[in-house]
């Protein structure tokens, strides 16, 4: 498997909405990862709905979503969360593009990935939007969650992490989900299996379930960013009785737990 997928534009599709590019970054079972660009003043595709739930996470810009007969703005950092069945049509008000990831989860479903509707009942599903609010001091790594289990979204979870310089997350292991990070600032450096490689701004790091895994900010001096996905995220909170990572040792002949 290729664990690095960089956004490339080029290599994305318009849904038939010039300037509106969109890049499949991951298909698979558990989620499609999406990077969506949307230019000042265009709109995205008409009102739609999913038949898994989604999340918006916004890299850059403010985005303005139609969420059944509501409308919302969602900034930089923040998320928007829309359950299966909810109605929804996106656009860019301001005046810089703006990039979003999208989550929809669970995935694994054949085409349509939308169905195009007229209607603006959410049917009174839980949709929400979160605005970014920092919760570390710039040392060692803080999170912050947009969207997960205590907020409503059950099939997958998304955070943003901030590691200090040489900051280092847990020791190498492995998750019972699949996991990807998102890099936004800064340089990651991430060791999967025997492989270590440093990425850049703007590129998908994919984990999935069992694969060990490890990272830290390979930089000394600037705050490394990126937005962390869980699918799903546990039921149970992380605990020494419910470990969300279990520690694993590398040898040249396999894993040992």
């Amino acid at each position: 498997m290729k664990h690095m997928r960089p956004i490339d534009w080029d290599q994305g599709t318009d849904a038939g909405i010039p300037g509106y590019r969109g890049q499949i970054l991951y298909a698979g079972e558990s989620c499609y990862v999406i990077a969506t660009k949307v230019p000042p003043g265009v709109e995205g595709p008409p009102r739609h709905t999913h038949a898994s739930d989604q999340i918006y996470a916004v890299l850059e810009g403010t985005t303005t979503v139609e969420l059944g007969a509501e409308e919302r703005h969602v900034s930089r950092f923040g998320a928007v969360f829309i359950p299966a069945g909810v109605p929804h049509h996106n656009r860019n008000d301001g005046d810089v593009d703006e990039v979003h990831i999208e989550v929809i989860a669970p995935g694994g479903f054949l085409q349509p990935i939308a169905s195009p509707t007229d209607s603006t009942d959410a049917k009174g599903l839980p949709f929400f939007t979160k605005d970014f609010t920092a919760s570390g001091n710039g040392n060692g790594m803080s999170v912050s969650y947009l969207a997960n289990r205590e907020s409503g979204s059950v099939h997958a979870s998304v955070y943003l992490a901030e590691m200090a310089p040489a900051a280092q997350g847990p020791p190498l292991h492995v998750h019972e989900f699949d996991q990807f990070y998102f890099v936004i600032e800064g340089a990651l450096e991430v060791q999967i299996g025997f492989d270590t490689q440093v990425v850049g701004p703007n590129s998908l790091v994919i984990l999935p379930a069992g694969v060990p895994h490890k990272q830290r900010n390979a930089s000394d001096a600037e705050i490394e960013r990126h937005f962390t996905i869980l699918v799903p995220e546990p039921p149970l909170p992380h605990s020494e009785e419910h470990p969300w990572d279990v520690a694993v040792e590398l040898t040249a002949t396999g894993v040992h737990i």
